[in-house]
């Protein structure tokens, strides 16, 4: 799996201040940025999300060359390029097949934050 910047502007603050809002058909996520502006990201249509205590997450999954600079891990939404999750959620759904789905990652101070859904905005607020 290739990982890449989804939005080399939007620079996730190292105490992001994080809260999550979902239901069945809703993804929000308040954080706040390096400058510590508010934004919220939200995904209007998810398939699948885990959140994982970032002390399990193996680092070299979670990075890129981009975030890793002036000696320090910089943190920006990611998203996997043929994603084994996606693959694996097509196996298991016919019609997940029709869908675009991508995979996105959120890594935050405490958690990592990982979704499927075919779109995110980032949103100031």
């Amino acid at each position: 799996m290739k990982i890449k910047v989804f939005n080399k502007e939007f620079e996730i603050h190292t105490t992001p201040m994080e809260k999550i809002y979902m239901d069945p058909y809703l993804l929000k996520i308040e954080l706040d940025d390096a400058n510590e502006n508010r934004y919220v990201i939200v995904c209007e249509s998810y398939t699948a999300i885990k959140i994982i205590d970032a002390d399990f997450v193996y680092s070299k999954y979670i990075t890129h060359d981009y975030c890793l600079r002036n000696g320090r891990y910089q943190r920006y939404v990611l998203e996997y390029e043929e994603s084994d999750w996606v693959k694996k959620l097509g196996e298991e759904d016919s019609d997940f097949g029709s869908y675009i789905s991508r995979h996105f990652v959120l890594p935050l101070q405490e958690i990592i934050i990982e979704f499927v859904a075919s779109e995110i905005k980032i949103i100031k607020i």
